[in-house]
């Protein structure tokens, strides 16, 4: 049994992104990646942009996330086009009225295949330099928002970021004074080490200082964003401890490889598996 329970990715950058073992499969198609995570012993997947995808191939993703019975990871709360818009700051009725339907539609996709968590990017508006007020317009729609993903036992995260360029929210302090502006039970923060390091520097700091508010754990390492035991970043320590206040949900390998290739899928994945071992063996000698 793992230390923690992974979700690998089937692309997490974009629609058309490269999900994480390609080589080893030499297919894209994402049902076949659900049963070689299912195979592997991992206990879900990572797939924020099939929001994306056909209905065809959501029902492809569903059927063998049944076969399979691991579980699936965050949706993206809204298509990858939208999500660059700065729909989040957007108070006019007509962009509510849209906001609160994209939202039915995540929803109703995450229900169909089991998830229980929408990913929040919040695009910030060029036009509007007065990004206090705009935050407050964030706080204002994404409490709208909140009663309709709740309705639906559904939970909204919030991903701050500097990596994209437009991001609104640029620590995870911003983050966090946003989620408790909402102040509803269901908004919480996606905590990506990657991230977090970029913006943030202390990585253990910010867990310990904001762990009350994480709905879900991503990890990469950098840098170059590849996976545990390949970089330099903390994560052991991120790990044991975000275990050892309680964090029980999916952790998601949310990164590629240090080698790009199948040889180098297969050394990650061993990687993985002696970062993993290093975390269970810190947790029982605490």
């Amino acid at each position: 049994m793992t230390a923690l329970r992974y979700a690998t990715h089937i692309g997490f950058a974009g629609p058309d992104d490269r999900p994480q073992f390609l080589e080893t499969l030499g297919t894209a198609e994402p049902a076949a990646h659900v049963r070689f995570a299912a195979q592997e012993g991992m206990a879900g997947v990572l797939f924020p942009w099939v929001i994306d995808k056909s209905p065809l191939e959501r029902e492809a993703v569903r059927r063998a996330l049944v076969e399979t019975g691991i579980g699936f990871s965050c949706v993206a709360s809204l298509p990858f086009d939208v999500t660059a818009s700065p729909i989040w700051t957007d108070r006019s009725t007509r962009n509510r009225s849209a906001l609160a339907a994209a939202i039915v539609d995540s929803s109703n996709i995450a229900i169909s295949l089991g998830s229980t968590l929408l990913a929040v990017v919040v695009a910030a508006d060029a036009a509007r330099p007065d990004t206090a007020r705009q935050s407050d317009d964030l706080v204002a729609n994404l409490r709208d928002v909140a009663l309709i993903a709740q309705d639906q036992g559904l939970t909204l995260g919030i991903e701050p970021m500097v990596r994209m360029q437009s991001s609104l929210l640029r620590t995870t302090a911003a983050a966090v004074d946003v989620i408790e502006a909402v102040d509803q039970p269901n908004v919480g923060l996606i905590y990506d080490t990657t991230h977090v390091s970029m913006m943030d520097g202390d990585l253990l700091a910010v867990l310990a200082e904001h762990f009350e508010h994480i709905v879900s754990l991503q990890l990469s390492n950098e840098p170059g964003r590849v996976e545990p035991g390949a970089g330099i970043l903390p994560l052991v320590d991120v790990a044991v401890e975000a275990v050892r206040r309680g964090y029980t949900g999916l952790v998601d390998l949310e990164h590629g490889w240090l080698r790009p290739t199948k040889s180098g899928e297969q050394a990650g994945l061993a990687r993985v598996r002696a970062f993993d071992s290093r975390v269970r063996d810190a947790l029982l000698s605490q």
